[in-house]
């Protein structure tokens, strides 16, 4: 690899800057294990220049172990007074020099690469793109193919991960299984009143296992699931939004990764079902609006994965245990969110977008929350001051329109279809009288998702034995002319005339 591969722009500048340095090897060993992240940086510089242009003139393992702990990430105390950008550039010096010496693979041993993960995703301040490309390829040309799935096991889930959270939940026992008895919490605010104890190692551990649920095979998963339970479980429990949120998201790739017949078999699915609720009533005004909405994105996705996980089109004892969860997702997230948040409107947004995807999943099923359903998005779709965030709006009527998609059988002939058409109109009227109504890209959008409605409507009315409206909405349309538009489907040109 090259110099433009291994440094960025700021090392390369302090490469050249430190061409002519005369320091000593011992001088060079001191300086990667000073607590200044600048002296650290240039002294791995200087091992990377050294290491590519002439033999070094210290053993590689030497350099190797000192370079390992020049990686080893800041204690929790001391983070906050670390500059991010100086650790940045000295980790990237670091992991290029580690890359230059081009060490045996016995030299590398696991508590070097633990090190190493860290670094090996840009989502950090303290991790440059640079670095991150190097740290993923340290990874793969040491540890590659069965050896790489080796080390996720043995190395970072059995003997680095598990002793740090192997009490840090009752959710699941000390091997990873499903507990039969859950602790409850007491009621000064359980495991979490206090700082949880795995947070003392740094927040680095989130990281490492990230790194390694991504790095995992699916046939890995399905052998060893139980390592990666307690973290998975402890992580969206967490009191932390942030944290919270990055576990939902690991989870979801657990999920997306591990065959579904291992969580069906094994009933962990319960246990994840019971840890992701909670968090559907993160909402405004006791968690911030702005940290509610990803979280609640988050744990919404998280848990219609995990229903569809648990459904096999073979067996309807299954296909009842995804409805029985889509339904509690429903009832206890979106609408009873919807109840608390109504005022925050891009948090109804995101109930209104997972409202869509939930009555999607149950199909004909959805019938029996249809008025629910209409309850819930008449509101939204019929409130003048919606309008000021019309994504949320748009939301609602791609909902509106999944829920006659699926629930057709319950509208035309009753008293449904004319609670839809009442709403949409109101909403039509509500662009009418909107000043910005005209031109702006957003109410486009939505005009084109209410004409929709109403097309489905009619389609259904010509497909059934019920008479359409036409009569009564011609009389509409005389009183209200701006309604015309909407109602073309029904073809009302000739009783107008």
């Amino acid at each position: 690899m090259s110099v433009n591969e291994l440094l960025g722009s700021d090392n390369q500048a302090r490469l050249k800057e430190l061409a002519k340095d005369t320091l000593s090897a011992e001088s060079t060993l001191k300086n990667l294990a000073s607590e200044d992240p600048s002296s650290r940086r240039d002294a791995a510089l200087i091992v990377f220049d050294r290491a590519c242009n002439k033999p070094p003139t210290l053993e590689n393992t030497t350099l190797v172990n000192a370079l390992g702990e020049t990686l080893k990430p800041p204690l929790p105390r001391a983070q906050e007074s670390i500059d991010a950008l100086a650790w940045a550039t000295s980790a990237e010096a670091a992991l290029a020099a580690l890359w230059s010496l081009d060490a045996e693979v016995d030299q590398i041993h696991d508590a070097l690469l633990l090190c190493v993960i860290p670094y090996a995703k840009a989502r950090k301040p303290w991790v440059t793109m640079t670095a991150a490309s190097t740290a993923e390829r340290l990874l793969d040309r040491y540890r590659p193919g069965e050896k790489k799935q080796d080390f996720i096991i043995t190395g970072v889930l059995e003997r680095y991960l598990r002793p740090i959270f192997s009490k840090s939940t009752s959710a699941v026992t000390a091997e990873g299984r499903p507990a039969l008895f859950r602790e409850s919490l007491p009621p000064d605010g359980g495991f979490h009143a206090q700082r949880a104890s795995w947070k003392d190692a740094g927040p680095h551990i989130v990281a490492v296992f990230h790194w390694a649920v991504e790095a995992s095979e699916p046939a890995t998963m399905k052998r060893h699931w139980p390592l990666y339970i307690p973290v998975l479980v402890t992580l969206v429990e967490d009191a932390d939004v942030a944290v919270r949120q990055r576990g939902i998201d690991i989870l979801d790739r657990f999920l997306a990764t591990c065959p579904a017949a291992a969580l069906r078999a094994s009933g962990i699915d319960a246990v994840f079902q019971e840890s992701l609720l909670p968090s559907l009533l993160f909402l405004p005004s006791l968690t911030p609006e702005a940290e509610s909405v990803p979280l609640l994105r988050a744990a919404y996705r998280t848990l219609l994965r995990l229903a569809l996980a648990a459904d096999d089109d073979d067996n309807e004892a299954r296909g009842r245990k995804r409805r029985a969860l889509l339904d509690k997702v429903l009832r206890e997230g979106v609408l009873a969110g919807y109840f608390h948040a109504s005022q925050h409107i891009r948090v109804v947004e995101v109930l209104m977008q997972s409202a869509e995807q939930i009555v999607e999943a149950l199909q004909v099923y959805a019938v029996k929350h249809l008025q629910s359903l209409l309850d819930l998005f008449a509101p939204v779709l019929t409130d003048a001051f919606a309008l000021a965030h019309v994504p949320a709006v748009i939301a609602a009527t791609k909902a509106l329109n999944t829920t006659i998609l699926n629930c057709w059988p319950r509208i035309v002939g009753t008293p449904h279809a004319e609670q839809i058409t009442s709403i949409v109109a109101r909403c039509w009227t509500n662009i009418y009288d909107t000043d910005h109504g005209t031109g702006d890209p957003e109410m486009e959008a939505l005009t084109q998702e209410l004409k929709k409605t109403m097309a489905l409507l009619a389609s259904l009315w010509k497909a059934s034995d019920e008479p359409m409206p036409t009569d009564k909405l011609a009389q509409v349309v005389q009183k209200a002319p701006h309604l015309k538009p909407l109602f073309t489907p029904f073809q009302l040109e000739a009783p107008i005339a």
